[in-house]
């Protein structure tokens, strides 16, 4: 897991099951999907972040990857 410092702690929504994950490539919610199976969902997957994601590039690092869209950055369906 990535390390990331978010303001308002470190939580994600999960693009597959819409549930809060502490985890910014995998979902860890433990949740229920609706074909009763739990939700595993790998923002590396062959899916990704099913466009509800974000690219994140550090600069000191000079490394750069895709994460699950953090809750305290804003809120789905908003648009400005």
């Amino acid at each position: 897991m990535t390390e990331v410092y978010l303001a308002g702690g470190l939580k994600f929504r999960c693009p597959a099951c819409d549930r809060i994950s502490t985890n910014t490539d995998e979902c860890n919610s433990r949740e229920e999907r609706e074909d009763d199976k739990i939700c595993d969902w790998k923002v590396y997957g062959l899916f990704g972040d099913l466009g509800e994601g974000t690219y994140v590039y550090v600069k000191d690092q000079l490394k750069g990857g895709r994460m699950v869209m953090p809750i305290s950055w804003g809120l789905r369906g908003v648009t400005a």
